[in-house]
């Protein structure tokens, strides 16, 4: 009889750490969608509002809304919320050791940015989770701004494709 191979979560993160980038990306992306699906059911079991409180001054034109959402937002966010706590952290030794506070840290980070709603701001939450994990998980393939941004860009035009189009 054959035995279940059993993996070790440093074994997966090496895994992930070199899989090539068009394979990590939509892993990730699935990743974010697994974590933001019970997230966005235990907010509407609390009956947080997702009323919005704060204007996103957002451009009415689609073209300009991919370009700001799409395009710019994440590569200003994954420099300010994923590759600047990262360096700025990996300074100290004690954050070196304990990379679950850098992931914390910024993740809160990431969502007190995103102050549209209580929702808004949960669901952000998560997501900086897993971009920042993104980043520290491909810093060791010398590819963690890009594979950070991509995650964080395919997320938001899938999130404004389908406030368009459903």
């Amino acid at each position: 009889m054959e035995q279940l191979k059993t993996w070790s979560f440093t074994q997966l993160l090496t895994k992930f750490e070199r899989m090539p980038i068009y394979l990590y990306i939509p892993l990730a992306y699935l990743a974010l969608f697994a974590l933001l699906f019970p997230v966005g059911l235990l907010t509407e079991w609390l009956h947080i509002s997702d009323k919005i409180v704060n204007s996103q001054n957002m451009p009415s034109n689609i073209f300009l809304k991919y370009l700001f959402v799409v395009i710019a937002g994440p590569i200003i966010e994954t420099f300010l919320y994923q590759a600047l706590p990262y360096y700025f952290f990996n300074l100290f030794q004690f954050f070196r050791r304990n990379v679950w506070i850098i992931i914390l840290v910024s993740s809160i980070g990431f969502g007190l940015a995103h102050d549209f709603s209580t929702q808004h701001s949960i669901n952000a939450t998560f997501t900086g989770f897993i971009l920042m994990s993104t980043y520290i998980i491909r810093t060791k393939n010398k590819d963690p701004f890009l594979c950070t941004y991509l995650v964080h860009a395919f997320f938001n035009f899938m999130a404004v494709s389908l406030s368009y189009f459903i």
